[in-house]
C-alpha cells in the first residue's frame, strides 16, 4: 500500500511540475504577397494586437501570435506552413551497411574529373539545416552563410542533414576517399532554414531563398518538401513553389522530388526547377516520387545509402530524394566550370538532353512520369556543352 501511495505522489508531483512549465503556444502566421497589400498595411493590421513580427521579407511579413482573439481579427494572414526534410533515417556508422559506394563512377563524374573539371570557382547555395564548416572534408569549400532560424551569421549544423548534403556536392575525400563529392572543388554557401529538429518553417525558407538569390550562386539546392503532392500537373498556387519559380527564372534551382511514389511534393512541383527522383544504379527506388512534374522537368540520381559527411568529422549513409538533389546541383557546378557563360535555362536543357533512359531494361520499362528525362550522365552533359557565347 505504501508503495502505491509513493508512486501516486511521484506522479502527482510530476504532473504539477509539468503543468507549471507549460508555456502558451505561439502560432506562426504569414501573409501571401498581394499587389494591393503592402508591408506597411500588414504592419498596420497587427498594430493593435499582441502579435509580433517574426520575419520581414521583401514582399510580406511573418508574425507570431499568442492570443486567439487577435488571430481572428487578422484578414490577410494564414497559418505558416512547415516543410520536412526528404530523407531516410541516417546511419552514421560506416560499417553499418554493406554498400557499393561508387555512385560518382556510375554517373561518370570520375571521367569528368579526368578532364580536369572538378567545379573550380563555382558556388552552390544550400538551404538546409546548416553545415559543419569545421569538417575536414568541407572547410576548404565553405565560404560563408547565415542562420535564418536563430537570426545570426553562424549556420552551424545542429541536426546533421545539411552537412551530409554539402558533402555529396563538395567533400574533398581527404580522410575518406569514398566520401568525395561530385564537384570536390566547388564552393558552398549555406542558408540554415531548418532547426535542430529538422523542421523548416516557410518564412525561414523564404528569407533564405531571398538571401541566396542575392548571392548569385551557380545553383541553389533544396532537399525539403510538403506532405501534399501533385500527380497530374505542376503546382501553381502553392506559396513556396511560386517564390521558387520566380528565382528559378534566373538561377537554376534543384529540388528533391519527394519520397512518396504517389506524387511530387512542393516546391519540386514548380515548373521552372529541376525535380530530382532517386535511383540505385539500374533500379528506380520504390519511394521515389512519380507524377507529371517528373515528366515535365525531372531527372533521377543516386539516392540509396549515399555515403557522405556528418558533423564532427564523421561519415555515414543516407537515403531519399533528399540526397539525390545535390548530385544535380554538383553537376551544374561542373557544367559552369566548363562554360561559365551558360544561362540557367541552357544548363537545364543540356542536363535533360544528356540524361540516360536506356541504362538497362529496368529503366526502359519505366515511364517519363517515373524517371523524367532519365538518369543524369555527368560526362555526356559536359560533352554536350560547348565553350561558346551565352545562349
Amino acid at each position: 500500500m505504501k508503495k502505491i501511495i509513493s508512486i501516486l505522489l511521484i506522479l502527482l508531483l510530476f504532473s504539477v511540475s509539468t503543468v507549471g512549465k507549460v508555456a502558451k503556444a505561439e502560432l506562426r502566421l504569414i501573409a501571401d504577397p498581394k499587389e494591393d497589400t503592402s508591408i506597411e498595411k500588414l504592419q498596420e493590421e497587427i498594430k493593435n494586437t499582441d502579435c509580433e513580427i517574426n520575419k520581414k521579407l521583401s514582399d510580406t511579413i511573418s508574425i507570431t501570435c499568442k492570443n486567439k482573439k487577435d488571430i481572428k481579427k487578422l484578414k490577410n494572414f494564414r497559418e505558416e506552413k512547415k516543410y520536412m526534410l526528404i530523407k531516410d533515417v541516417p546511419i552514421q556508422d560506416k560499417k553499418a551497411k554493406v554498400k557499393d559506394i561508387w555512385d560518382n563512377e556510375f554517373i561518370k563524374a570520375t571521367e569528368v574529373w579526368e578532364l580536369g573539371i572538378t567545379g573550380k570557382n563555382r558556388t552552390i547555395a544550400l538551404l538546409d539545416t546548416g553545415i559543419d564548416y569545421n569538417h575536414i572534408e568541407l572547410k576548404s569549400s565553405y565560404l560563408y552563410g547565415y542562420d535564418f532560424v536563430n537570426d545570426d551569421d553562424d549556420p552551424m549544423d545542429d541536426y546533421g542533414h545539411g552537412t551530409h548534403i554539402a558533402g555529396i556536392i563538395t567533400s574533398d575525400g581527404i580522410n575518406d576517399e569514398f566520401s568525395k563529392g561530385i564537384a570536390p572543388d566547388a564552393n558552398i554557401i549555406m542558408a540554415k532554414v531548418c532547426d535542430q529538429d529538422g523542421t523548416c518553417w516557410e518564412s525561414d525558407i523564404l528569407a533564405g531563398l531571398e538571401w541566396a538569390s542575392k548571392q548569385k550562386p551557380d545553383a541553389i539546392s533544396l532537399s525539403f518538401g510538403t506532405m501534399e503532392t501533385w500527380v497530374s500537373k505542376n503546382c501553381i498556387k502553392e506559396p513556396l513553389a511560386r517564390a521558387v519559380n520566380k528565382v528559378a527564372r534566373k538561377i537554376p534551382v534543384v529540388v528533391a522530388a519527394g519520397n512518396f511514389p504517389f506524387g511530387v511534393s512542393s516546391p519540386a512541383c514548380a515548373s521552372n526547377v529541376i525535380a530530382v527522383g532517386s535511383s540505385s544504379y539500374d533500379t528506380l527506388m520504390d519511394f521515389s516520387a512519380r507524377g507529371y512534374p517528373m515528366r515535365n522537368h525531372g531527372v533521377i540520381a543516386p539516392g540509396e545509402d549515399v555515403y557522405s559527411t556528418f558533423p564532427g568529422n564523421n561519415y555515414g549513409f543516407m537515403s531519399g530524394t533528399s540526397v539525390s538533389a545535390p548530385y544535380v546541383a554538383g553537376l551544374i557546378a561542373l557544367a559552369k566550370e566548363k562554360n561559365n557563360r551558360l544561362s540557367g535555362t541552357r544548363i537545364k536543357r543540356t542536363i535533360f538532353r544528356s540524361a540516360n533512359k536506356e541504362l538497362s531494361p529496368t529503366y526502359s520499362e519505366r515511364s517519363e512520369w517515373e524517371i523524367g528525362y532519365g538518369q543524369i550522365d555527368a560526362l555526356k552533359t559536359i560533352e554536350n556543352i560547348r565553350k561558346s557565347r551565352r545562349r
